[in-house]
C-alpha cells in the first residue's frame, strides 16, 4: 500500500513483486518449483517448456553459428570502436548532454549534469 498516491510504474512493479515474495499464491508471474533437488516448471504455467539435454545443447551448438549473423572484425571495429581510456573526459562530463561509456561485459558507466 502506498495511501493513494500515484506510484512510478517502475516503484509499482517493485512493490508487486515484493509482495509476490510474501505471498507466491498470489504472484503475478509464474514461478518454478523445485522437485528432487531440480528446478521444475509447471507445464499450466509454461506450457513451451520442455526438457533439454546435453544432446540437445551439442545440436544446438553444432547449429547455431549458422543462425547467428557473422561480423568481420572490420565490421565490429566500426560499429563498437575500442577507444583508449580519455580520463578528461570522464572526470568532466559535457554539460547539459549525458556520457555513457562502456566498461565490458555488463557494465556501463552514464554520466550527465
Amino acid at each position: 500500500g502506498n495511501s493513494g498516491r500515484k506510484m512510478h510504474p517502475a516503484d509499482a512493479l517493485q512493490e508487486t513483486l515484493l509482495l509476490s515474495r510474501a505471498s507466491p499464491s498470489q504472484s503475478p508471474l509464474p514461478r518454478s518449483s523445485k522437485r528432487d533437488g531440480r528446478f521444475y516448471l509447471d507445464p499450466k504455467e509454461f506450457p513451451n517448456a520442455k526438457e533439454v539435454g546435453i544432446c540437445d545443447f551439442l545440436r544446438w551448438r553444432r547449429t547455431a553459428d549458422a543462425l547467428l549473423p557473422q561480423y568481420t572484425a572490420e565490421m565490429l571495429d566500426e560499429a563498437l570502436p575500442v577507444r583508449n581510456i580519455n580520463s578528461e573526459a570522464l572526470l568532466h562530463p559535457p554539460v547539459g548532454a549525458m556520457q555513457a561509456t562502456w566498461l565490458g561485459h555488463a557494465s556501463c558507466l552514464v554520466q550527465w549534469h
